[in-house]
């Protein structure tokens, strides 16, 4: 996906589409798909605020990840999500 996803009714349609394809890829039922991630990095920004950073790598592409929590109540919450794939280099 290619265009910003704002808000929980955007979040909600975009991943059940993501979710639905995975799921039609793998026909023989869960795992739909095993995500591993390498590089994992965890920076606290606050006493409520962390970052965390990693990869997801496959034969067909990098994943590069960032997530921002923020604590809220007790509970960690999503606050923002960037992701970006590329082609490894030959």
């Amino acid at each position: 996906m290619a265009e910003r996803v704002v808000g929980p009714a955007g979040i909600d349609s975009t991943f059940g589409r993501v979710f639905a394809e995975l799921r039609a890829r793998t026909p023989n039922g869960p795992p739909f798909q095993r995500l591993v991630p390498t590089d994992l990095r965890i920076e606290r920004l606050g006493p409520a605020l962390v970052l965390v950073t990693f990869h997801l790598r496959n034969a067909e592409r990098l994943g590069r990840r960032s997530v921002i929590f923020r604590a809220d109540h007790g509970q960690w919450r999503i606050v923002h999500l960037h992701a970006s794939n590329f082609a490894p280099p030959p």
